[in-house]
């Protein structure tokens, strides 16, 4: 990209960061925003279609981050122990580089007319669900399918609930936690099952 164009379009990123940060999307125009960064409403049409596509392409970014990190762990162990401990530090990675304080993370997870960020997020853990042969879905579409669905429902209202806290867990600590409950769910349920019944 142009270096001059390159500039442009991250001032154009600066002020919606800034703007988000104030107030909600739908409150945000175009030419409020083209103002911020100091540039008019049509070099921001040079670079973007509109206000929701400038948050497709740090969704796009995120995604393409996401399934980078993924890439670097070619094989899993075959131990279960040693699987969990390999998916806490990863995941204890994501948390600690998710930009929490960032206004555009916010504003997908409030939801963007037009971008649906759970589908995407889902479609890609079904991607790496199905290219991990020792996962037990890989080769099932239906269950690759729904276990893409259930692991990322359960990871994208574990992070919104994170970034809205006032004071939230330390990202090893938020790793644990979620880590623990993909390996292990509900603890002791047929017991649980048997005690209330008894």
């Amino acid at each position: 990209m142009d270096p001059r164009r390159h500039r442009t379009r991250l001032r154009l990123e600066a002020a919606l960061r800034t703007l988000l940060a104030e107030k909600p999307l739908a409150e945000i125009s175009v030419e409020e925003l083209s103002r911020r960064a100091g540039t008019t409403r049509q070099t921001f049409y040079g670079h973007f279609v509109g206000l929701p596509d400038m948050l497709e392409a740090y969704l796009d970014a995120l995604l393409a981050e996401i399934e980078r990190r993924n890439a670097e762990i070619r094989c899993a162990p075959a131990d279960e122990a040693d699987l969990q401990e390999l998916h806490r530090r990863k995941f204890e990675r994501v948390f600690r580089d998710l930009p929490r304080d960032d206004p555009r993370l916010r504003a997908l997870l409030d939801g963007v007319p037009g971008l649906a960020p759970e589908d995407r997020f889902a479609e890609l853990v079904e991607k790496l669900i199905g290219a991990t042969p020792e996962n037990p879905y890989s080769s099932d579409p239906l269950m690759r399918r729904i276990a893409a669905r259930f692991y990322t429902g359960a990871f994208v209202s574990v992070v919104r609930h994170w970034i809205g806290s006032a004071d939230p867990l330390p990202p090893e600590a938020m790793a644990r936690a979620f880590t623990t409950l993909i390996f292990r769910g509900w603890p002791d349920m047929a017991g649980a099952h048997e005690r209330t019944t008894a």
